[in-house]
């Protein structure tokens, strides 16, 4: 899955600059990118929309689309939509690498989810605040306030660590994060407006989910302790750190 993922991310971004270049050179004007000088125009004062996609987001098994609306002259709201297409891979492999530790009787949502495996996801969704800091809307350095959540269901191995898993076995997990982000978009000077925005932002992410506890009791037979693992109606919750980086090709209008 993984290397599907890294093997579809190369292939898009490869199309991407390939097809942006190629279109930018296409309606580029007479006399360079700025046409004539006298006829010399602000690329971002025509465009209020930005349809975007962000091929960035595949590395975290998420693939969206996002719309962009000015709301003043250096305000804008952005909302994206999306869908995951399996784990986020690099929470669970590098974030995993530093196990949280639970109560002494729970186990971490990385080894829980180790030991499961994902039935089903809710969809992806981000909503955002943007205030651009140079004189053009839509083209220029800004920071961007940006939530996002999404919602996965897994159901649980029959055992962890050698020990059974009793009773049901489903349980959720609730991802949601905000980020401060600060980012810089540019437009294309052709007839279509091709956008491209990098960012970078710090924030903290929040990990709402169902708590493994262990449990015992005697055998009948045996008269000897059993310890078993119970997955608890009860959410527990972890806040950790969050950087988040990428890349968005989008279309102004």
């Amino acid at each position: 899955m993984k290397k599907q993922v890294l093997i579809s991310i190369i292939f898009i971004l490869s199309f991407i600059c390939a097809f942006s270049q190629e279109l930018d050179s296409k309606y580029t004007p007479k006399g360079g990118i700025f046409g004539e000088t006298y006829k010399k125009k602000s690329t971002s004062s025509e465009i209020s929309n930005v349809i975007s996609y962000n091929p960035t987001l595949l590395t975290r098994s998420t693939n969206a689309l996002f719309y962009e609306r000015k709301i003043t002259s250096d305000q804008t709201l952005k909302v994206g939509v999306g869908k995951h297409l399996g784990e986020d891979w690099i929470l669970f492999e590098i974030g995993g690498s530093v196990d949280i530790k639970q109560a002494d009787s729970e186990i971490s949502i990385y080894k829980a989810t180790n030991n499961s495996f994902l039935t089903s996801s809710t969809p992806f969704l981000s909503l955002s605040y943007k205030y651009y800091y140079d004189n053009e809307l839509l083209d220029g350095v800004y920071v961007e306030l940006n939530y996002r959540r999404g919602t996965f269901n897994y159901e649980a191995d029959s055992r962890i660590d050698s020990y059974e898993v009793v009773g049901s076995k489903d349980y959720t997990l609730n991802i949601s994060s905000l980020h401060i982000i600060f980012g810089n978009l540019s437009i294309s000077s052709g007839r279509l407006k091709f956008t491209h925005d990098f960012y970078i932002g710090l924030g903290l992410r929040s990990l709402k989910f169902n708590a493994f506890k262990m449990d015992s009791y005697i055998d009948s037979f045996t008269g000897d302790a059993e310890y078993i693992y119970v997955i608890s109606t009860q959410k527990t919750s972890n806040i950790l750190p969050s950087i988040v980086a990428g890349y968005s090709l989008g279309f102004g209008f």
